[in-house]
């Protein structure tokens, strides 16, 4: 009985870990796609606007 809580105990403390990287690359990944929508869909009016500018 000790042993198997002991065994859980570290698998537990093993894939934590592991579960808050997923966790942060499925937030990054999903931040990059959003971005990618987002200057797709205002690229051409941020490109009008950069245009019109003196910065551009």
């Amino acid at each position: 009985m000790m042993e198997k809580n002991d065994h859980q105990g570290v698998c537990t403390i093993v894939n934590e870990p592991s579960v808050i990287l997923n966790n942060s690359l499925a937030m990054i990944l999903l931040h990059r796609s959003f971005q990618n929508e987002w200057s797709t869909r205002h690229k051409k009016t941020l490109e009008k606007t950069l245009l019109q500018s003196k910065w551009y």
